[in-house]
């Protein structure tokens, strides 16, 4: 995945760098985003790092994040149209430099930046002909204005004092000469080459090779949709395990435990009431109810969020005996697990060695597993990934709540503390007992 942020500092050092094209491409990308993709007029926090077959990146993690928005509009306003305001202090000036980078599509903006405990309206226009910029406040106190601007490889900066309400230069591209206003006193002319940034070995577009592993995917099996998400089980299909589990009781092994205090985590969504297990020669079908599940709607392809379950499957001896991710216990009565089932913006299936057999991850709505409306999980996994004989197994779920770590996908139990906080649960005095809040087994 990459962070959305991180565009602003490399399209900075880009524009520094004379690459002015290549900084063009990837904010008028992100503008696009900004526009027409994921939650609209804001930026997503993470992307996958390539495109899928239709050209678009797949946004994930947060659907809106502050970092991402706040770099763009950084760019935006201090690289591309150069508003840079420096307050002064005892005998110093208020300074106000304008070093304008227009993307080659932008002829004229007009926008309003703020400075000086004043509002400054700013119009560019770019012409064949002439760059004029058009001033505004609302104040007159004077101001020590700097415009810097580049035409080819030469700078034109001009310095001066500004101490009206408006002003108007205007820089001739053919003559190379500024025109200003005489109320813009102790002006100073300053043409010179226009250095950019020492590069010591060419800037390229980098193909990336795509016989690489991390761009080949993980050494284990990937599922399908098609193969996990079944609206009800097969015909054929004979109930295998059908156990259910008092409400109210998700307060962990010491009876203690509360979620976090986010109003997200709301009452009984680490509560399990019931697990069913259909066999079929194709596949087993999984079933959870809870006594409530919740959708942020962070992430609309799970069905439900901030539920995290590991079911265990005994087979015989030689399972694991302690719950992964970050479930912090073992199982319980001598249970060990020779297939670890873990649920939550995701599935993935681990073997009694914590090996990830397969994982699902679903990519849209049509391949969500949960419904709040029902208070259910449901999905199918492939036969071949459990041992031949399920007669005399045993079945057992830890519950708790999810923790994606701020991006997305299956995640881990999320931690429980001695005091609850906004995004950790509390009760939790002895470290033993781990972060699950609620079991089920026969």
């Amino acid at each position: 995945i990459i962070w959305m942020w991180n565009a602003g500092p490399w399209m900075s050092a880009a524009l520094d760098f004379g690459q002015w094209k290549m900084a063009a491409t990837l904010f008028s990308n992100l503008t696009q985003q900004v526009l027409h993709r994921g939650a609209v007029g804001t930026l997503a926090e993470v992307s996958d790092a390539w495109p899928q077959s239709d050209g678009q990146v797949r946004l994930s993690g947060t659907v809106t994040q502050a970092w991402s928005l706040g770099e763009y509009l950084r760019v935006l306003y201090q690289d591309i149209l150069g508003f840079r305001p420096l307050a002064g202090g005892g005998q110093q000036p208020d300074e106000l430099t304008l070093q304008p980078r227009l993307l080659s599509h932008l002829k004229q903006v007009a926008f309003t930046g703020y400075a000086f405990g004043d509002s400054i309206v700013v119009d560019y226009e770019d012409s064949e002909e002439a760059f004029i910029i058009n001033l505004r406040r609302s104040h007159s106190d004077a101001v020590v204005l700097t415009v810097d601007f580049v035409q080819g490889d030469l700078g034109y900066v001009i310095h001066g004092h500004w101490a009206s309400r408006q002003i108007r230069i205007r820089f001739e591209k053919q003559m190379r000469q500024w025109t200003v206003p005489e109320k813009f006193t102790n002006q100073a002319i300053k043409t010179s080459p226009f250095q950019y940034a020492s590069v010591q070995v060419p800037l390229c577009v980098v193909q990336p090779n795509l016989a690489v592993q991390s761009l080949s995917g993980p050494g284990h099996r990937l599922l399908k949709q098609s193969e996990v998400k079944k609206n009800a089980p097969a015909q054929d299909a004979q109930l295998i395990f059908n156990q259910v589990d008092s409400a109210g009781d998700d307060h962990g092994d010491n009876g203690q435990f509360t979620y976090p205090t986010n109003q997200q985590f709301q009452p009984g969504i680490a509560d399990i009431t019931s697990l069913q297990i259909w066999e079929h020669s194709e596949n087993l079908t999984f079933r959870l109810t809870f006594s409530n599940l919740v959708d942020p709607g962070w992430h609309p392809e799970y069905g439900y969020q901030l539920t995290y379950v590991a079911i265990g499957l005994d087979s015989g001896p030689g399972g694991a005996v302690q719950i992964g991710k970050n479930g912090g216990t073992t199982f319980p009565h001598n249970f060990t697990a020779n297939r670890t089932v873990y649920v939550s913006g995701g599935i993935q299936i681990h073997d009694e060695a914590g090996k990830i057999l397969a994982e699902y991850m679903p990519l849209d709505e049509w391949g969500a597993i949960g419904d709040v409306s029902l208070k259910q999980v449901q999905f199918s996994l492939p036969r071949e990934l459990f041992p031949t004989r399920l007669e005399s197994v045993k079945w057992l779920a830890a519950v708790g709540l999810q923790d994606d770590h701020g991006g997305a996908g299956l995640g881990d139990f999320r931690v429980v503390e001695v005091l609850p906080s906004e995004w950790s649960g509390g009760g939790n005095s002895i470290p033993t007992i781990g972060n699950v809040y609620d079991w089920l087994a026969e």
